[in-house]
């Protein structure tokens, strides 16, 4: 496993296997793949033994849109150092990093199966009275120790350009900031509403608020 390719099953089970001593040498172990990600491939790892590990890998173009649209693998390196520097600074609230392999651009991270998933415990309007002072407590660490209070103008500068990832910006500024309001050739429009949106597309007051 050397080369960059996308993950298997297999793939994932003996990536997780070779960088963590999570499972010990006698599991039998399994995975399943997880959900539907458009820019990552997800697997869970999982022993004999109720111990499981999540893996995930940066695929190299947006699934949702084209093939064609492609990614540089380098997000996934990004995205575990961020994770690694926000768990150094709130380790209470951060999902904890395993190991990262930037050539095969995927991550082993721990299994936060035990938690519930907080965009569906809100859209089913439960409320969560811990929550607020744990996003501040989170917020407050990450946001203040990586900003021009806590750094050097020359070390904040060099962060900067060391996690900028303006083709992964794109996808948001893109998918959901300009293709939705122009007919564009990756909107997947459904014929019932195909009318609303020609409306849309050519309404050029609402289009004028938005930007």
């Amino acid at each position: 496993m050397t080369e960059c390719h996308s993950f298997t099953k297999d793939d994932a089970i003996r990536f997780a296997d070779e960088h963590s001593g999570l499972f010990g040498e006698h599991s039998k172990l399994s995975c399943d793949e997880l959900g539907d990600n458009n820019l990552s491939l997800l697997f869970r790892v999982s022993n004999d033994k109720g111990r499981s590990l999540i893996v995930k890998q940066a695929m190299g173009h947006v699934h949702i849109a084209s093939e064609n649209w492609q990614l540089t693998p380098d997000r996934a390196r990004i995205e575990a150092e961020v994770l690694i520097k926000h768990r150094k600074l709130c380790p209470e609230h951060t999902i904890e990093v395993l190991h990262c392999d930037s050539k095969l651009a995927a991550i082993l991270l721990e299994d936060l199966k035990d938690y519930r998933n907080l965009t569906t415990e809100l859209i089913s309007t439960k409320q969560f009275t811990h929550l607020a002072p744990q996003l501040a407590t989170y917020l407050a660490r990450t946001l203040y120790f990586t900003s021009d209070f806590a750094l050097t103008g020359p070390n904040k500068k060099q962060q900067v350009g060391h996690f900028l990832n303006p083709e992964l910006c794109l996808v948001t500024e893109d998918l959901s900031f300009t293709d939705p309001y122009c007919n564009h050739e990756r909107n997947n429009v459904h014929a019932e509403i195909s009318a609303d949106a020609q409306q849309l597309w050519h309404d050029d007051i609402f289009y004028s608020a938005i930007i």
